[in-house]
């Protein structure tokens, strides 16, 4: 058996509402200010993150074909990055992320 064809097909899914929340601290022009940069100017950055578009994550699905008429799937992997930034607390990301994750 050979692998004929492979189809890759980009996803861009959404996080739930409930996650929604925990996230907008974290995206936006804001999340690369310095600490004076953000003190100087937290209602705009404020501002900003109220209108930045939600992230999303995202991740890839593969279609493996062969040449007996099989075809396979498999998913691209899924990483979730901490940032360290100044106005930013890691330990508040991991406990975010842990109130929502299902048990």
């Amino acid at each position: 058996m050979k692998i004929t064809n492979i189809e890759s097909i980009a996803l861009d899914i959404p996080y739930q509402e409930r996650i929604r929340e925990h996230l907008r601290k974290g995206w936006g022009l804001g999340n690369r200010a310095t600490d004076e940069e953000f003190a100087a100017d937290t209602e705009r950055f404020e501002k900003e993150w109220e209108q930045a578009r939600v992230p999303t994550v995202k991740t890839t699905i593969y279609l493996v074909h062969t040449d007996e008429g099989y075809t396979g799937l498999a998913q691209g992997f899924r990483v979730h990055k901490f940032k360290r930034r100044a106005h930013t607390d890691v330990v508040a990301q991991v406990a975010a992320i842990a109130e929502v994750t299902p048990e």
